[in-house]
């Protein structure tokens, strides 16, 4: 979120994709892997390929700290708890929130890539119709 600009007509404007966390796995000269920790997908903790969804879950993480204040998992290894805790429900740290945009959050937080949104598009329909129902 430190990273995402509002311009004054209301764009959003991402900044600074140079921040990030160098992690290395394993033994000197094996793989690494480059991410912000607190926003990366467990495919991409695991050296994997990043894929389009790797970019759902990180802003489906985003989203979760914008909603709540925190990032989905702020205390302990977050790297482990991407890998393998659930995130807790936003609405627990933000009652307000809608059920619906809590459901998409969750959803782009799967650790399953093939649960996630299919494509950035599909999530976009989806927001859209949820601010078409609340206005």
């Amino acid at each position: 979120p430190g990273n995402v600009l509002v311009t004054a007509d209301l764009k959003l404007k991402i900044l600074d994709f140079g921040i990030t966390a160098r992690l290395d796995i394993g033994a000197a000269g094996s793989a690494s892997v480059c991410g912000t920790p607190f926003y990366m997908a467990p495919e991409q903790i695991r050296g994997e390929v990043p894929t389009p969804a790797t970019d759902i879950y990180a802003f489906g993480a985003t989203a979760f700290h914008l909603a709540t204040g925190r990032p989905p998992f702020a205390r302990g290894n977050v790297l482990d708890a991407h890998l393998e805790q659930e995130p807790p429900d936003p609405r627990e740290l933000a009652p307000d929130l809608l059920p619906a945009l809590a459901a998409v959050i969750l959803r782009c937080l799967r650790k399953d890539p093939s649960e996630r949104y299919s494509s950035a598009n599909e999530l976009e329909d989806e927001l859209l119709r949820i601010a078409a129902a609340v206005s």
